[in-house]
C-alpha cells in the first residue's frame, strides 16, 4: 500500500495504536472501487467509440455488478472500507 500513501494510515490497523496490526489482505477499500468503477466505465465509452458493443457491454456490466455488490453490503448509505473478517 506504499504507492497509494495509505501504508500507515490507521485505516488499515485491527489495533489503532499498534502498527504491527496492519491488515490488508482483507479489505476492499471504497477509493479503490471508485476508481475501479470509473476505469470500467472509461473503457465502456472508449469501447462504444471505437465500434466494440461486446466491450461496452462486458464492462458496463462490471460497474452495474460493482454498483449491486455494494449496495447489497452498504444499503446505499455510505461507502467505508469493507472487511470480510471484521
Amino acid at each position: 500500500m506504499a504507492e497509494s500513501g495509505w501504508d500507515f494510515s490507521s485505516r488499515w490497523l485491527t489495533n489503532t495504536t499498534d502498527l504491527k496490526t496492519t491488515q490488508i489482505n482483507d479489505m476492499f477499500p471504497s477509493d479503490l472501487n471508485t476508481l475501479m468503477g470509473l476505469t470500467e466505465n472509461y473503457l465502456a465509452t472508449l469501447s462504444l467509440k471505437y465500434g466494440r458493443t461486446d466491450l461496452r457491454k462486458y464492462f458496463e456490466s462490471l460497474v452495474t455488478d460493482r454498483k449491486s455488490y455494494f449496495g447489497e453490503i452498504f444499503n446505499g448509505l455510505n461507502y467505508p472500507d469493507y472487511s470480510r473478517t471484521r
